[in-house]
């Protein structure tokens, strides 16, 4: 896999702390099984450089790390509120931003580009659905027609 943004390491390294975040299952993929690290473009293009390479060192850094000790250091980053605060903002960043992007591309969607991979929202079952706009005295009639709140 060939990235515009991100070294082989730093693809490796994502692969990794995205399968602690998304493990898998007998159901649905981990993360790095799924092959959605193939959009990692699209979701850093609109980056900043420094951004970029910050990323790029961390993630390679995580590459070379025994899982069990990757595990362990996503674990402390997503404790970040027991720190002092110097270190709470960017053991959140980490988080966050290690996070978001797994699953950002996990649960995107963009399996439907791809079709040898199963559809996440389908495995799980999960149709979101969209309503047009409505009045309130149509949103009030669809609650009381689905039994959200008898009180209405």
């Amino acid at each position: 896999m060939k990235s515009k943004y991100l070294n082989s390491f730093a693809i490796r390294g994502l692969e990794k702390s995205g399968d602690v975040y998304i493990p898998g299952d007998k159901d649905l993929s981990s993360f790095s099984e799924s092959g959605f690290i193939k959009y990692i473009d699209r979701q850093l293009e609109n980056m900043e450089k420094d951004d970029i390479f910050g990323l790029n060192i961390l993630l390679s850094l995580f590459s070379f790390f025994p899982q069990n000790l990757l595990v362990w250091s996503l674990k402390m980053a997503s404790n970040s509120e027991n720190y002092p605060g110097f270190i709470k903002p960017t053991t959140r960043l980490i988080n966050m931003g290690l996070k978001g992007l797994s699953c950002s591309l996990y649960y995107s969607g963009l399996e439907e580009l791809d079709s040898s991979h199963p559809r996440v929202m389908d495995i799980m079952k999960w149709n979101p659905k969209s309503l047009d706009s409505v009045d309130d005295k149509e949103l009030t009639e669809l609650i009381k027609n689905n039994d959200f709140n008898e009180s209405l």
